[in-house]
């Protein structure tokens, strides 16, 4: 059975898929976590799904399939852009990492509002200022919180070590984030 529906999401990864369309991993606020297909989005009329640009933020017209788990993106509005080439590396490697993060944390169509608003608040927050150590244990600590795993005894990053199964990626980038920081004297 097919069914329609909307959301607000959050790009998470982008790659493309054949020689016009793009594969999505999104963050929906009220779907959670979930793969997309946005057919046609390098041709010219279908320009409004090239939007979809990593970690931007937009209101998508989708349709679901129970044959599959991918959706099927018909139409999207972008709400919030996040614009990597205007944007220092420092903040493009924080927003991947906050990212990858999520993704990893969280089982696909799992609703999760509070890590939804959490990334999008990081997002919004990366557009204009540079991330510290301090912004960076905070969105651990906070996501540690709200996945209910956060451990009083311990940081909320070896918290969040226990809890996700793979942690290649977003460790990789935890090591190249923090050692890009600028180094307190």
């Amino acid at each position: 059975m097919t069914t329609e529906g909307e959301d607000f999401v959050i790009v998470l990864r982008r790659s493309p898929y054949a020689e016009t369309s793009l594969l999505l991993s999104l963050l929906g606020q009220r779907i959670g976590k979930f793969r997309a297909i946005a057919r046609g989005a390098h041709r010219l009329r279908e320009s409004h799904l090239a939007l979809l640009d990593l970690f931007s933020q937009a209101h998508i017209h989708f349709r679901s399939s129970s044959k599959s788990s991918l959706f099927s993106i018909k139409n999207a509005e972008l709400a919030k852009p996040f614009l990597p080439l205007l944007t220092p590396h420092l903040n493009l490697l924080a927003a991947s990492y906050f990212a990858s993060l999520v993704e990893t944390s969280i089982a696909d169509c799992d609703p999760q509002p509070q890590i939804f608003l959490l990334l999008s608040r990081a997002l919004d927050w990366l557009n204009s200022n540079t991330p510290s150590l301090n912004s960076i244990l905070l969105f651990e600590d906070k996501l540690a919180k709200f996945l209910g795993i956060l451990d009083p005894k311990s940081t909320s990053w070896l918290s969040l070590q226990h809890y996700i199964q793979n942690l290649t990626t977003p460790m990789k980038l935890r090591q190249e984030l923090l050692n890009s920081l600028p180094k307190i004297q």
